[in-house]
């Protein structure tokens, strides 16, 4: 619905968006509608978001507010952006609340106005915007007749009149003009949080190979060097600096102890957590392993010695054909799995949620097809099934009237030759008193 104009040539437009005839199945929340606003549930009412800036609606501030973003954000199907010009649209129910948080009433009249307010009221509270011009605008060569509906004759449309418009609407990105407080906000947050927090000496997944050729030699528990009481020293040291420096890990845990000094020991790789578990590691696995061989092997043994065929063994070839795999490629695998499902669950959540999107929309689009048809199919089959049903109604009418007129004639005659007989009676009665005076 055409508004009004502002600057030099930028029209003002109240956006409505028709949905389906049937209301909601459920009663909208509180929070979400205003309960002074009217419900009309056959459309939804859209401003853009440049106009209402321009035109200093929520002034003495700007809708580059702190409060527009968290209302997104809370809301954000409420808010589109059209994909040919940039624009940003919201949707009044939203708007009225940011109008509250705004205390701006001129705003809050807006998002009463429907297409359904008196004229009166609307010329009153159009004329109130300041920099809003209430005049008839002509209309745009290059739009089709067809898109214009209710126009002049005389080529202009003013104020009240409907304009249909072809929309393009698409989710937002994130990085709006009206967004940038909330996106400065969140990014000094962060740069505090990472000045404040110290690096930790903690590392959960092995190192790669580059990385660990890069490193310092690891530091071994067997001593072999003469000077291990200075080195020593140093060692506790540090370890003890670095106690102190590293963040408290809180009163849940204060017996929780992570000891990662290095990934070139293989006794090293598995997180310990004292006292409450005893911890197996692979070194300690693979200890037992080579003891029972040891044993296996000393043992005699005495099954019949096998002669070899001359057939090789099928699967000898095969035992040389793939190295085993090295313990930090497979360490470093099972701890990145988890992060790969997640990974892969997160694409197929939002592939869903955008097929979702889709059939919604083409959903609403059918309604709107089915809703603007419905009407003429309606009348044309009403139509069809009263003349079919009025002609034989007409039919057996015109038979019915036929058979009384002919009732009726008969009626009429069998009445006529009633009065001649009786007129041929009383005629002979006249006569035989005649013949009686002559006589």
């Amino acid at each position: 619905m055409f508004l009004g104009e502002y600057d030099t040539s930028s029209p003002f437009y109240l956006y409505r968006i028709p949905m389906a005839a049937s209301p909601p199945l459920t009663s909208p929340s509180a929070n979400s509608v205003s309960p002074t606003i009217k419900q009309d549930y056959s459309a939804i009412y859209y401003y853009c978001l440049e106009d209402l800036e321009r035109l200093g609606l929520a002034a003495p501030v700007s809708f580059q507010h702190k409060n527009t973003a968290t209302l997104y954000l809370d809301n954000p199907s409420a808010f589109c952006k059209n994909a040919e010009n940039g624009y940003t649209y919201v949707n009044t129910h939203v708007l009225y609340e940011l109008a509250a948080l705004f205390k701006s009433s001129l705003l809050m009249d807006l998002c009463r106005l429907t297409v359904h307010t008196p004229k009166e009221k609307r010329c009153s509270l159009l004329e109130r915007i300041t920099l809003l011009r209430t005049t008839s605008i002509p209309m745009d060569p290059q739009t089709p007749s067809s898109l214009w509906s209710s126009s002049n004759d005389n080529g202009f449309i003013s104020p009240g009149q409907l304009v249909k418009q072809v929309l393009h609407p698409v989710r937002l990105d994130g990085q709006e003009w009206f967004l940038q407080p909330w996106i400065k906000h969140s990014q000094q947050h962060q740069r505090q949080q990472q000045q404040q927090q110290q690096p930790l000496m903690i590392r959960l997944s092995p190192p790669e190979e580059e990385e660990q050729q890069d490193q310092c030699p690891p530091l071994r528990t067997s001593v072999t060097c003469m000077d291990t009481s200075t080195s020593a020293k140093q060692q506790s040291s540090s370890l003890l600096l670095q106690r102190r420096l590293a963040p408290k890990l809180g009163h849940h845990t204060p017996q929780l102890t992570i000891n990662t000094p290095t990934y070139m020991d293989h006794h090293l790789h598995s997180i310990q957590s004292a006292p409450l578990r005893k911890s197996i590691s692979k070194y300690q696995i693979s200890k037992r392993l080579q003891a029972a061989a040891a044993a296996a092997a000393s043992t005699p043994s005495h099954k019949p010695v096998l002669v070899p065929s001359h057939h090789p063994h099928p699967y000898a070839r095969r035992v040389h054909v793939s190295p085993p795999a090295s313990s930090t490629s497979t360490h470093k695998q099972r701890f990145l799995q988890p992060f790969e499902y997640l990974h892969d669950t997160l694409e197929h959540v939002r592939a869903q949620k955008e097929r979702l999107d889709d059939t919604i929309r083409q959903s609403s689009t059918w309604l709107g097809q089915i809703q603007h048809s419905l009407p003429a199919k309606i009348e044309t089959m009403v139509t069809e099934q009263m003349d079919g049903w009025m002609t034989h109604y007409t039919d057996q009418m015109q038979h019915c009237m036929d058979r009384l007129l002919v009732l009726e004639k008969k009626q009429a005659a069998d009445q006529q030759k009633c009065e001649l007989v009786a007129l041929m009676q009383r005629l002979e009665h006249l006569e035989q008193r005649l013949n009686s005076q002559k006589t």
